[in-house]
C-alpha cells in the first residue's frame, strides 16, 4: 500500500512539473518563427538569418512574454477557430504556411486562412514585433 502511494505521488509530481515544461500549443509562422504558448507565457523563438530560407531574414530577438488568463483564452480561441476551419488545412508543409502543434499533432494551414491571419496578428501584437 505504501509503495503504491509513493508511486502515485511520484507520478503526480512528474505530471505537474511537465505541465510547466511542455507548451500547450506551438505556432510556427510562414517565416519559421516559433511561438510556444503556455498558460502563463509565450516564448517567442525567432528564425535567425542563418536558418532562414533567404539567408537574409531574421525574426528579431527571442522573447519571453508573461500573459494572463484572458490572453491565453483568446489565443486558445483563435487556435481552435483555425483548426476548425479545415478548408485551409494542407497535407504537408509548404513555404509560407502556418503550423499549429499540440500533443504531438501538427496541422499545416494555408496563409490564405483568415483565422490563421487573425491568430498571427494577435500573437505579433502580444510580442510587440
Amino acid at each position: 500500500m505504501k509503495k503504491n502511494l509513493a508511486i502515485f505521488l511520484m507520478l503526480t509530481l512528474i505530471n505537474i512539473s511537465f505541465k510547466n515544461i511542455l507548451p500547450d500549443y506551438i505556432y510556427t509562422d510562414g517565416n519559421n518563427n516559433k511561438y510556444e504558448v503556455y498558460k502563463d507565457r509565450i516564448n517567442y523563438i525567432p528564425v535567425t538569418k542563418e536558418n532562414s530560407s533567404s539567408g537574409i531574414y531574421s525574426g528579431g530577438e527571442p522573447k519571453n512574454i508573461t500573459i494572463d488568463k484572458n490572453i491565453y483564452n483568446q489565443i486558445q480561441k483563435l487556435i481552435k477557430q483555425t483548426i476548425k476551419d479545415k478548408k485551409y488545412h494542407l497535407t504537408s508543409r509548404i513555404m509560407g504556411c502556418g503550423t499549429i502543434s499540440k500533443n504531438n499533432k501538427t496541422i499545416f494551414i494555408s496563409r490564405e486562412s483568415k483565422s490563421l491571419n487573425n491568430l498571427e496578428t494577435y500573437l505579433k501584437e502580444i510580442s510587440n514585433h
